[in-house]
């Protein structure tokens, strides 16, 4: 298992030196480096959500249907979210965007009803569709013509690997917190990712 994971890392370690060479552009990264780390956050919260919610006594049904205030949030948000990046610019739409995902992920263990979870997990989706929004519009605002669908691609892989890295920081996490916590270090991480963004990302990626 630990000569799987060394190649695992190995290939990633490659595979970024190339996206680096090829990209050339260090904020076209640091879009792909917060991808990476609020699919992370995006990882943990989703792997221990129901686990979570099932302890606290609430049906399957219930559970279920917190995926629908979910989409809720996303087909609301969408429906205005191009507006909104044209008109505050996306690197702004995307800082609020992470630390509103960072702030409802964090309060999560703390609802105190489900009416409460549900809202959160509207205002979830919401952050959501607008993180995926701008960061697309910044990608491909800055890629070059001939590498646009590849820039997209990579941005797609953060994405998934965010994820995965997620569901095995979940795992590990839950052998030495409480569930509960795992929520707010995931909320932690997407704060940092916020940051990143706020204060590495050129303001020229509008």
């Amino acid at each position: 298992e630990a000569l799987g994971a060394l190649t695992v890392l190995f290939v990633l370690g490659r595979f970024a030196g190339i996206v680096r060479r090829k990209v050339a552009d260090p904020n076209v990264i640091r879009i792909y480096l917060a991808t990476l780390g609020l699919g992370t956050a995006y990882g943990m919260a989703i792997s221990v959500i129901s686990v979570f919610l099932t302890a606290r006594g609430y049906r399957e049904t219930d559970i279920g249907t917190l995926a629908a205030w979910f989409a809720a949030g996303i087909m609301v948000t969408a429906i205005a979210s191009g507006t909104l990046v044209e008109r505050l610019g996306a690197k702004t739409v995307l800082v609020v965007a992470l630390f509103t995902y960072a702030t409802t992920v964090a309060l999560f263990p703390f609802a105190p009803s489900y009416r409460a979870i549900a809202a959160l997990r509207f205002f979830d989706g919401a952050a959501s569709v607008l993180v995926w929004v701008a960061s697309e519009t910044i990608l491909v605002a800055r890629a070059r013509r001939e590498i646009k669908a590849y820039v997209t691609s990579v941005y797609g892989m953060s994405i998934a690997v965010g994820y995965g890295a997620g569901s095995l920081g979940a795992f590990l996490a839950a052998q030495v917190l409480p569930n509960e916590r795992v929520f707010l270090v995931a909320g932690a991480l997407s704060a940092m990712t916020g940051l990143l963004v706020l204060l590495r990302l050129d303001k020229s990626s509008d």
